[in-house]
């Protein structure tokens, strides 16, 4: 399989430079504001049955990382972790098509 890149327009490139610092910013808010205001709603599943279920492990697993804890961002959900590698990869990917 060959593998064309196209040229990338300007767009593509502010997009580029801005959103990690959109970014950046957003998880700022998130850790300033959300998280120590507002309170996250028990879980039903839990509540009743007392196991965890996937969505249970990925609050916590989002909850620790952005409190700073990636051992127990891992622990609570591999997945997360999995899917940020995905998105730095595919981040990259773009940042080199774009330059």
């Amino acid at each position: 399989m060959i593998f064309i890149i196209k040229p990338c327009k300007t767009y593509q490139k502010i997009l580029v430079l801005i959103l990690p610092f959109a970014l950046l910013f957003l998880c700022y808010l998130i850790c300033a504001f959300a998280f120590k205001y507002i309170s996250l709603p028990p879980c039903y599943i839990h509540h009743f049955t007392g196991l965890y279920c996937p969505g249970c492990g990925a609050t916590r697993a989002v909850y620790a990382l952005v409190h700073g804890d990636i051992l127990l961002s891992l622990r609570q959900n591999a997945f997360l972790a999995v899917g940020i590698v995905i998105v730095l990869i595919l981040y990259i990917q773009f940042v080199l098509c774009a330059f």
